[in-house]
């Protein structure tokens, strides 16, 4: 299995991992704790120069302070079901967030529902309103990979920015435990397929001092982010390692290693929708913001899940602290979309970037996000 080095302390250990790499076991056995069982650590070197990153992306994530907006609501004649809002969580929670939108759409009675939408939170819906026996439609500006999306860092994260922690209730624990349980047993179905959509991962940390020992990031006057997983799901993470100083190749530093979902975008996103169309869906071109808000569509749909959180047009560039109203173009479908970020409650976003370098068995991510802490 091939061992990456978690996104957001890339910069941190690269140093301690060329160091390692270049020197091999110089000193790892002067370091070796005496009677020590297991086997030595040993690994690669992380090819970590300018010249081999290959793409820098930033993309802007629909954030909102209550957590994820999954609700029916009639306008006109027609029901939309909104399903969005998950922050840093889409890819981690769709499985789980499109099935309790796929509830709520069945529940209409209808059989010809549109989804508005083509990103993670779309594409699985879809997948999911088809295995109810819906017969659906995709509307979206764009198709994988040319979705946001595809930007995202593609980890098992399933309470990343999901919520404010001062906006946690009872129901949204509830809500967020059960939409956690059901989107991990689904990503179990996805493990071994050709492409390999879906994989675990090793992930290691490093580190001067043990983690007992280091500070507490220090305050800065942003509102907290809730984390849930710890109390919620602890069933699902899996036990830490830890590797002291001459149990590994990388010198005096400690590590922490742990395994992961990871999401390998393309051919996630690729199988999802090759599936959905083998099975009889339809995709088109959104050409209105009327269409991509729910107002209207060409297909006579009458039960609407919308999965995208602004219309094209839209520029919500503004990253989740600075507060910046909502476009108004998305006041057609949802009041709550159309007020000003100022409370926290909707169209705020946080902003991420993903840097990937080409390295021999090893792959290098890390984004540009408010906080320093590992996800």
């Amino acid at each position: 299995m091939a061992t990456t080095i978690p996104r957001r302390e890339v910069l941190a250990g690269a140093g301690a991992l060329l160091m390692g790499g270049l020197l091999g076991g110089c000193g790892a056995d002067r370091l070796r704790p005496a009677g020590m069982s297991r086997p030595m650590l040993e690994l690669p070197p992380l090819r970590a120069r300018p010249d081999r990153i290959t793409r820098i992306t930033v993309c802007t994530r629909p954030f909102r302070a209550d957590g994820p907006r999954i609700e029916a609501e009639r306008i006109g004649d027609k029901t939309v079901v909104h399903n969005y809002g998950h922050g840093g969580s889409g890819w981690s929670l769709s499985w789980g967030s499109g099935a309790l939108a796929v509830e709520l759409a069945m529940a209409t009675g209808e059989r010809d529902i549109a989804v508005i939408g083509c990103g993670a939170i779309g594409l699985t819906t879809a997948t999911l309103l088809q295995r109810a026996g819906a017969r659906v439609t995709i509307y979206a500006k764009d198709l994988p990979p040319n979705v946001r999306s595809s930007l995202a860092t593609g980890t098992w994260t399933p309470d990343s920015r999901v919520c404010l922690q001062d906006r946690l209730t009872p129901a949204f624990k509830a809500r967020w435990q059960s939409m956690t349980r059901r989107s991990f047993e689904a990503y179990q179905t996805l493990l071994g397929l050709p492409g390999t959509p879906v994989e675990f991962f090793d992930f290691y940390f490093v580190s001067d001092e043990p983690a007992a020992e280091r500070p507490p990031p220090a305050a800065d006057g942003r509102p907290r982010f809730a984390v849930l997983q710890r109390e919620l799901v602890p069933e699902l993470l899996p036990r830490m390692e830890e590797f002291a100083p001459g149990e590994h190749n990388l010198g005096a530093r400690r590590l922490r290693r742990t395994s992961s979902l990871l999401f390998n975008l393309a051919a996630y996103s690729h199988l999802l929708l090759s599936d959905f169309v083998a099975n009889g869906g339809s995709t088109r071109r959104a050409t209105s913001r009327g269409c991509v808000s729910g107002r209207s569509c060409t297909r006579p749909a009458t039960a609407r899940v919308r999965c995208s959180p602004i219309s094209p047009s839209c520029r919500c560039a503004a990253s989740w602290h600075e507060r910046r109203p909502s476009p108004a173009s998305t006041s057609a479908v949802s009041t709550a979309t159309s007020r000003s970020c100022r409370d926290g409650t909707d169209s705020c976003s946080s902003r991420s970037a993903r840097t990937s370098t080409t390295a021999t068995g090893t792959t290098a991510r890390h984004p540009t996000a408010p906080r320093r802490s590992a996800r």
